[in-house]
């Protein structure tokens, strides 16, 4: 008797008799192989878990899920010029952190020249202090 190429399965002619042992021995052979299949489908869906839980628009397909987030993350920028600033606090005039951080560090050279001129117009005052009433002793 003939048999097939994949997993045996007795193939009877035309020309043969209906034997339920060879019937039966086929099932079994099928039923063998469907559970293989089964268990690996299950195994399958265990890893990749249920795809009705996904916060994506598409449930049916996980490629068509990735696809969905690939696409929204598309959008986003890595990048201090591409990222949006909301600027309600600081009033710095900025739409971007790359323009807020620009503005933030004019602010701190302009501080930073203020506080120097202090400095030097301290150090003058004091120098005429000294010529006034002199150096002062500990």
């Amino acid at each position: 008797m003939a048999k097939s190429t994949n997993y045996n399965i007795e193939l009877p002619a035309q020309t043969d008799f209906y034997d339920v042992d060879v019937t039966n021995a086929n099932f079994t052979i099928v039923d063998t192989e469907l559970k293989k299949v089964s268990d690996k489908a299950t195994n399958s869906a265990d890893k990749i878990g249920d795809l009705n839980t996904l916060k994506t628009v598409e449930k049916r397909h996980l490629v068509g899920a990735i696809n969905e987030v690939k696409e929204g993350l598309g959008n986003v920028s890595s990048d201090a010029s591409g990222t949006s600033y909301t600027d309600t606090t600081t009033q710095l005039g900025a739409t971007n952190v790359q323009q807020a951080i620009e503005k933030i560090v004019e602010k701190v050279k302009a501080l930073e020249t203020e506080l120097n001129g202090q400095v030097t117009r301290l150090s003058g005052i004091n120098t005429e202090l000294e010529a006034e009433i002199g150096t002062p002793t500990v």
